[in-house]
């Protein structure tokens, strides 16, 4: 519901820009995802990836299919990345 809401602009005062990482498997991402989702399973590539994002002020959105196991464990792995201060 709040992703729907921020894709569709409801929080643009609040959110300037975002990235939506999608952690499931490649056969289901192939399947369909959400518009402008990126698929990273490798936390290696999340990282690298997260060096672009980490000097503006970007809401990152990580998913999985019941965002239960694959979306926790790629989060966790991105946080330490982020500095704390920009932690939410």
């Amino acid at each position: 519901h709040t992703l729907h809401q921020m894709i569709h602009g409801q929080f643009a005062d609040k959110v300037q820009q975002f990235v939506m990482l999608d952690t499931r498997y490649t056969y289901e991402f192939e399947g369909g995802s959400v518009k402008g989702a990126q698929h990273v399973q490798d936390p290696d590539e999340a990282e690298a990836l997260m060096q672009d994002y980490i000097e503006d002020d970007v809401v990152v959105v990580v998913f999985c299919e019941f965002s239960q196991k694959r979306g926790p464990r790629m989060y966790r792995t991105l946080k330490d990345v982020c500095p704390a201060d920009r932690r939410h």
